[in-house]
C-alpha cells in the first residue's frame, strides 16, 4: 500500500500547545540526540515568557494521521543596522543565551525535513531568514540540508562547542582514570575547604524546595565573578522553568555550604538519563577554596552513582578539561529564500556587515 503524502501545518497560538503533548513526546523518544531543550515543556515556558516579543511558528509534518516531525520555531521582528528583519529561529530566545542547543523533533528521515523546507519556501513572504542555531554535529538535519539545498540558499557554520562527559564506567574507575595532577588538586582542595569549617552539599529536587532555593542562587549571582545582580527578567525565567520542570523531576538545585553559608551552586536539568549543567555560580570571596570545582566534583559522583549516562557542561570553558577531554560541536544554519531582500541579507551576513545576534 502506498503511504499517504506528507503534509505540513502550522501552529501559531501557544494556547494550543498542550494538544500536541502526546505526539511531541512520542516523537522525542525516537529523536536522534534528543535533549531537554527540544521538549514541549521547554518551548512552552519560553513562548509564555516572551509572548509579547515573538510569534510561534511551530510546524508539524504529518503522514495521514501520523505525526512525523515537529519544527519548534518562532518568528521575531528585529532590526540590525536600521534594517528590519523577520527572523525564523528555534524557540530558544537567543543564541546560547537561554537554550544552548536545539533541533527539529523527528526520527531523522530525509523526506520529513524536505517537507519542512518546502513549506518554508512556499511561505517565503512571511520571513526573511531562518536562523537556526545550536544544531549538534551528529544531527541528521545538517547532512540532509547539505544534500537537498543549494549553497545559494544555505549557510552552515560552526557556532560553539561544549564539554561533555559520557559516564560509561563506575565512579571509582572514572575518578581513578583522571590524571595524577587532577586527583592531587581535588584532594588538596577538599582538605583545604574542610579545614575552614563544616562543609555540606544539600541537593533539592522537590518542587517547593527548588523554588525557595532559587533565591539563594540569585543572591550568589550577585556575589559571583559576574559582579552584577541578576536581572528580574532572568529571575522570572528561572522560576518559570523550575515550576514547569520541577514536578517532572527534571530541575535539580545543589549547593556547597560552608558553615551554613552557600558559597557555590549548580542548577542541573535532567532528561532521559542525561544531565545538563545549566547554571553554575560561586562566591568570588571564596575563590581561593575553588568552591565551584569542589561542588562539581561531588555532584559528578552523585550523578554517576545515580546511573546518569552523560553530563553535558554546556560550556567550552577550559576549566572543564580536568573532568573530560571530549567536546561536542554545534552549528548555526542560515536559510535564505528566493526573494531579493533575503539574497541581500545573505550577502550582508557573509561579509560581516551585520549579525543577526
Amino acid at each position: 500500500m502506498t503511504s499517504p503524502p506528507l503534509s505540513v501545518d502550522r501552529l501559531d497560538d501557544p494556547e494550543n500547545l498542550p494538544r500536541m503533548a502526546e505526539a511531541w513526546n512520542s516523537l522525542l523518544k525516537d529523536c536522534p540526540g534528543r535533549t531537554i531543550f527540544q521538549t514541549l515543556e521547554w518551548s512552552k515556558v519560553l513562548l509564555e515568557h516572551y509572548r509579547k516579543e515573538v510569534t510561534p511558528f511551530i510546524l508539524t509534518v504529518r503522514e495521514g494521521e501520523r505525526t512525523r516531525g515537529i519544527a519548534p520555531l518562532m518568528l521575531m521582528k528585529i532590526r540590525r543596522r536600521a534594517l528590519p528583519l523577520r527572523v525564523l529561529s528555534f524557540i530558544q530566545v537567543s543564541a546560547r543565551g537561554f537554550s544552548p542547543c536545539a533541533d527539529i523533533v523527528y526520527d531523522g528521515a530525509r523526506e520529513c525535513l524536505h517537507a519542512l523546507v518546502n513549506y518554508l519556501f512556499r511561505h517565503d513572504g512571511e520571513w526573511d531568514v531562518a536562523w537556526l542555531d545550536g544544531v549538534p554535529s551528529d544531527s541528521p538535519t545538517l547532512a540532509h540540508l547539505r544534500e537537498t539545498m543549494s549553497p545559494s540558499s544555505l549557510s552552515i557554520t560552526e557556532s560553539f562547542s561544549s564539554y561533555y562527559l559520557a559516564m560509561d564506567k563506575p565512579w571509582e574507575a572514572y575518578i581513578g582514570g583522571l590524571s595524577k595532577k587532577t586527583r592531587h588538586t581535588l584532594r588538596n582542595g577538599s582538605n583545604r575547604i574542610c579545614r575552614e569549617g563544616m562543609v555540606t552539599v544539600p541537593t533539592h529536587m522537590d518542587p517547593s524546595e527548588v523554588l525557595s532555593g532559587l533565591s539563594r542562587v540569585f543572591d550568589l549571582y550577585g556575589r559571583s565573578w559576574k559582579k552584577e545582580q541578576i536581572s528580574d527578567n532572568l529571575k522570572s525565567q528561572y522560576l518559570a522553568l523550575a515550576e514547569a520542570l520541577g514536578p517532572r523531576g527534571q530541575f535539580e538545585l545543589s549547593f556547597l555550604e560552608l558553615n551554613g553559608r552557600a558559597i557555590a551552586s549548580v542548577i542541573a536539568l535532567h532528561h532521559m538519563g542525561k544531565v545538563y549543567g545549566f547554571d553554575m555560580e560561586y562566591d568570588r570571596v571564596y575563590d581561593h577554596l575553588s568552591p565551584g570545582s569542589m561542588l562539581l566534583w561531588r555532584m559528578i559522583e552523585n550523578w554517576t552513582r545515580r546511573g546518569c549516562s552523560e553530563i553535558d557542561f554546556l560550556s567550552k570553558d577550559p576549566a572543564f578539561e580536568r573532568w573530560t577531554d571530549t567536546k561536542r560541536t554545534y552549528y548555526r544554519i542560515a536559510i535564505f529564500n528566493r526573494r531579493p531582500y533575503s539574497r541581500f541579507l545573505k550577502f550582508g551576513l557573509n561579509n560581516h556587515f551585520f549579525k543577526i545576534r
